[in-house]
């Protein structure tokens, strides 16, 4: 079946709502682009899902997924409701507004996936859902849509982002061989493109950690504050402002941001934070790609965790560092670069110009009249990233698998 007889739909489900796309390929340049607009449903829609929801203490989780005997709570199963029922709204949504053709899904959603990839079994701020892909097959058939293959796997969005920076249109993993993308959204996403191929952070976690995993020195998750919810939920604890009331008042990073400008206390410290643990993360994958795991950071669950040096990739210079999402369209913005660009190449001058770790060769690459290159840093403007990344994986699967 060639290209013109089946749809290709890509979705990225979050923490508050799904969104998808129907993605098609540009023949002349062998990318990928969205076709037509995002459609999303978020998750409150449903009488199911509940925003008080209390997830199942993640301790348990983790032990339950490990034996393999995931105890799913009566909660959970209405929670997960909500969740696979919005998935299938956005589906149904982008099916009708196709020709209607079989469709070939491809999804990215939170959480660790169960050992046959289709189902979530440990997320922690919301419900397992141990056969979300079973589920979302019966819901489709119910509602008379037809799918090329059933759904295969569940990604995540970390690496459906680096898919989609790789093979869709205007992405900035494109003709590099050596690169890390940090995306900011309600979480942290972390991608690598090394040697000319994506590298996996699953398969690479023996010498590299994610960002949620690494702890500063107060013991906070460096997640907290590179991610926009994290940012967010940085300037409400110090300003002593619920995030519900930041929300319900519009607040969030560009209004932070510009708080800052005008010279608020707690936005300029919220800011200040945000630079040098950003700086710092930033420098640790600098490091930890050329030199080797130097323990810049924390790590959670450090005693059933080391990271070795040695890894295949050492001597390893970046050619880009991108950074997307909300965090990236932040920092496109001009008011960004006087209160951010700036300070966060200054500081991660300093850092690489003080390493003991780097050689003279790799401070050189890095570095321009003493400060961070800022040729180096891009900012993605492929919002999209993630539901691209979800359907180009379907289809190179599917296509793997043909033959």
């Amino acid at each position: 079946m060639n290209k013109n007889n089946f749809t290709i739909i890509g979705i990225d489900g979050g923490a508050t709502k799904v969104s998808g796309g129907i993605i098609q390929l540009e023949s002349e340049t062998q990318s990928f682009s969205l076709r037509g607009h995002v459609s999303q449903c978020n998750y409150q829609h449903f009488s199911s899902f509940k925003k008080d929801f209390t997830p199942v203490e993640l301790t348990i989780q983790l032990e339950e997924s490990e034996n393999e005997n995931i105890k799913i709570t009566e909660a959970e199963k209405i929670q997960g409701t909500g969740i696979v029922d919005a998935c299938a709204d956005v589906i149904t949504t982008l099916f009708q507004k196709s020709i209607q053709l079989p469709l070939l899904i491809g999804i990215g959603m939170p959480g660790l996936k169960t050992k046959d990839q289709r189902g979530i079994a440990v997320m922690k701020n919301g419900p397992r859902i141990p056969r979300f892909s079973d589920k979302l097959d019966e819901k489709l058939e119910q509602r008379g849509i037809s799918l090329l293959v059933s759904i295969q796997k569940l990604g995540s969005d970390a690496e459906y982002c680096s898919i989609g920076e790789e093979y869709g249109q205007g992405g900035l993993f494109k003709n590099i061989c050596n690169g890390y993308y940090l995306g900011g959204g309600t979480g942290a996403a972390d991608g690598l493109k090394l040697n000319g191929k994506l590298v996996s952070f699953d398969q690479s976690k023996e010498w590299i950690a994610k960002t949620w995993e690494m702890k500063n020195e107060t013991g906070a998750s460096i997640e907290r504050y590179v991610s926009a919810k994290g940012i967010q939920a940085l300037f409400g604890t110090y300003s002593n402002i619920s995030v519900e009331q930041l929300e319900n008042d519009n607040i969030f990073l560009n209004e932070i941001l510009q708080r800052a400008i005008d010279g608020e206390e707690y936005a300029i410290k919220t800011w200040k934070d945000v630079i040098f643990n950003l700086s710092q993360l930033i420098f640790e994958r600098i490091l930890t790609i050329h030199s080797g795991w130097q323990e810049s950071f924390t790590i959670t669950h450090s005693t059933q965790r080391i990271l070795k040096k040695n890894h295949q990739y050492r001597g390893t210079l970046l050619e880009r560092i991108v950074i997307g999402q909300r965090l990236g369209e932040l920092f496109a913005s001009p008011a960004a670069e006087e209160f951010l660009l700036q300070p966060l190449c200054n500081k991660l001058g300093e850092l690489i110009l003080n390493s003991a770790s780097l050689p003279m060769n790799a401070k050189e690459h890095y570095l321009y009249s003493q400060k961070f290159n800022l040729n180096l840093l891009k900012i993605s403007r492929l919002r999209e990233a993630p539901i691209l990344g979800a359907g180009i994986d379907a289809y190179f699967s599917w296509r793997e698998s043909c033959q």
